[in-house]
């Protein structure tokens, strides 16, 4: 038999929650800004925070990496890219005059493919710079307005007003 003087410490693995979790289901870890993130235990190493990811919050920022259907029959319109990019994203296209002439306008070969891009980013490409984005997200509808509409309707306004 063999003896000999020894501490009792605490082993620092003991001390981290961590290496304790097996004995506690759910963690509080705090960040640099000293903001706590709830956790669980997903199996025997894996932690998974329980808080929903940004873009399932803000639907328009989640990530697309999507590939649209080249027809060689007919020609696929810019509203059609842009229903298929809104599939599966809780959006879908208004139904309105003013996007008439996307239903008219020819999808350009380098929009069959978009991403990994945000879906906000993606829709602006699909449109160009001639339109503006106006997004519902009561009903969760994505329409567009052409740029100069909205210049002749401020203008109009101004002249309103300055006729009072």
């Amino acid at each position: 038999m063999i003896t000999g003087c020894t501490q009792n410490r605490s082993s620092p693995l003991l001390q981290d929650p961590v290496a304790t979790s097996s004995l506690v289901t759910k963690h509080h870890y705090k960040l640099e800004r000293e903001e706590s993130i709830p956790v669980i235990r997903y199996g025997r190493y894996r932690l998974v925070e329980i808080v929903a990811k940004p873009e399932q919050r803000a639907l328009l920022s989640q990530i697309v990496d999507i590939n649209i259907p080249l027809n060689t029959k007919n020609k696929t319109t810019v509203s059609q890219g842009i229903k298929y990019l809104l599939l599966n994203s809780g959006y879908s296209l208004c139904s309105s005059e003013a996007i008439e002439p996307l239903s008219r306008l020819e999808l350009p070969l380098a929009h069959y493919h978009l991403g990994p891009i945000r879906l906000k980013e993606a829709l602006d490409v699909l449109v160009g710079n001639a339109w503006q984005m106006d997004v519902d997200d009561r009903e969760r509808t994505v329409c567009f307005t052409p740029i100069n509409a909205l210049i002749d309707a401020q203008s109009s306004k101004e002249v309103s007003h300055e006729a009072r």
